[in-house]
């Protein structure tokens, strides 16, 4: 292939790797963002022990109508109406999705709306079984993964309904097409190992707050002695494995940046999830020094699940990206 006629390929991937919000993207984008604050409304209900606020499911206390006297019950309404609206955009976006005249695009969408249609159903009978089962540890923890993979999914349809033009990327040109391969594999195998990292981060973090074992280790980054032996392996456990995730977030961003040179998109998202996760940690040790101060703690997921956001994102944009920078190589041999 001559130059003119690679730089033309380059140049017509260009035009076509453009953002196009459609209402498709923007009623995804509204439910990301009410997804987003779900999940920190329902760390709210378990911080404030409101959990147990509304006995009965779906209705409190047989109404279904806010109880103002009754601020844990307010809370836990919140919760459920929160919910409730996140559920409707998710089957509105499904109907929009089975309306799509591009048989192209609705064949590509298609698969992540009854994904996320089913995944919506399973997290509402994992919050009725909670209700039922008065906040048991196990069913809240699976309650929490569950939104956790909802979040993710919520976001990669986002990400998706942007048709199929997405941003600019170059593989680096500096080095040889087999050298990009062998680093490109690494770059994937470091930000898949991001996500399940960051995923038992909160899951991991989730135990130690259901447990109440966050109270027994009021220190940081080691517990103090004398605390029940399980409490302080669950925190200990949990702390290893923030350093470990930071550790691999460090070489995905250096190894990344190595292969997508001179991305604005890249550089913007590495510091982005480096610097929310560095102010998660910071948050998590002011709550585990005030001996789980419930506005910490607050805090601590919200932003822990910001960074599960920021992660996924990142890797999705890379995942679309370089599936057609391989195409394109190819064509050039």
């Amino acid at each position: 292939m001559s130059l003119m006629t690679v730089r033309d390929t380059e140049n017509r991937m260009d035009t076509e790797r453009k953002f196009k919000f459609s209402r498709l993207s923007v009623l995804l984008l509204t439910n990301v963002v009410c997804t987003y604050l779900l999940v920190v409304l329902g760390s709210t209900v378990r911080v404030s022990n409101s959990g147990t606020g509304c006995p009965s499911w779906p209705l409190c206390y047989g109404q279904a109508t806010p109880i103002y006297g009754n601020t844990h019950a307010l809370v836990e309404q919140s919760h459920r109406y929160l919910a409730s609206i996140v559920s409707v955009l998710v089957f509105a976006a499904l109907v929009v999705v089975l309306m799509l005249k591009d048989k192209k695009r609705k064949h590509f969408l298609i698969k992540l709306a009854w994904l996320a249609a089913g995944t919506i159903v399973i997290q509402v009978i994992l919050g009725a079984i909670t209700v039922v089962t008065k906040n048991a540890p196990w069913t809240v923890a699976a309650h929490l993964a569950m939104a956790m993979i909802f979040t993710a999914v919520m976001v990669v349809y986002f990400i998706a309904s942007l048709s199929t033009s997405y941003p600019e990327i170059k593989i680096n040109t500096d080095t040889k097409t087999n050298g990009d391969r062998s680093l490109l594999k690494k770059v994937k195998v470091l930000a898949y190992l991001s996500v399940v990292f960051t995923f038992l981060i909160i899951i991991s973090g989730s135990l130690i707050v259901d447990g109440g074992a966050e109270q027994h280790c009021a220190s940081w980054p080691l517990c103090p002695s004398g605390e029940p032996g399980k409490d302080v392996l669950l925190n200990l456990i949990h702390r290893s494995i923030v350093g470990l995730t930071f550790i691999i977030y460090i070489l995905f961003a250096i190894m990344g940046t190595k292969l997508f040179v001179k991305l604005k998109w890249w550089r913007n998202g590495v510091v982005a999830v480096i610097s929310v996760i560095v102010i998660t940690a910071a948050f998590g040790a002011l709550s585990a020094l005030t001996k789980a101060n419930p506005v910490f703690q607050d805090f601590h997921l919200a932003l822990a699940t910001l960074v599960w956001v920021a992660v996924v994102s990142l890797v999705t944009f890379m995942h679309f990206e370089t599936g057609s920078d391989i195409d394109l190589q190819k064509k050039m041999l």
